[in-house]
C-alpha cells in the first residue's frame, strides 16, 4: 500500500514493530514532528486509507494484533459519535428554540 508521504509509512512502520501503545508525544519525539501533526496522521491514516490505527486515552496508539483488541477503540470511537451527535441535536434545538418559526412568529407580532 502507498502513502501520501514518508511521515505516514515511518508512522505505521512504527506502530506494526511494537508490542505496546505509545503515547502521541513519544510517537511525535520519534517522527520529529508535534502532537497535534501525528493526531492529524492517524485520523488520516484510518479515514482516508482505512487503516485499522487503534488508541486508547490513558495508553496511546497501537496497531491491533487481532480483530478483538481494536474492540476497546470502536467502542469509544461509537460512544464519541453519540456524545457529538448529542451535541448537535442540542444545537439544533437551541437554534430552533432561539430563532425558529415559533419564535419569530412572536417576534414580529411584537414588532
Amino acid at each position: 500500500m502507498s502513502y501520501c508521504n514518508e511521515a505516514e509509512h515511518n508512522l505505521i512502520r512504527i506502530l506494526k514493530g511494537r508490542k505496546t501503545a505509545l503515547s502521541g508525544p513519544e510517537l511525535a519525539a520519534m517522527l520529529k514532528t508535534t502532537d497535534r501533526q501525528v493526531r492529524a496522521l492517524i485520523n488520516h491514516l484510518r479515514k482516508d486509507h482505512r487503516l485499522p490505527v487503534c488508541s486508547t486515552p490513558s495508553e496511546g496508539f497501537y496497531w491491533p494484533w487481532s480483530r478483538s483488541a481494536a474492540d476497546h477503540t470502536l467502542a469509544q470511537l461509537e460512544s464519541r459519535k453519540r456524545d457529538l451527535q448529542a451535541v448537535i441535536d442540542g444545537v439544533k434545538d437551541g437554534l430552533d428554540a432561539e430563532f425558529g418559526w415559533p419564535c419569530q412568529m412572536m417576534m414580529e407580532e411584537a414588532g
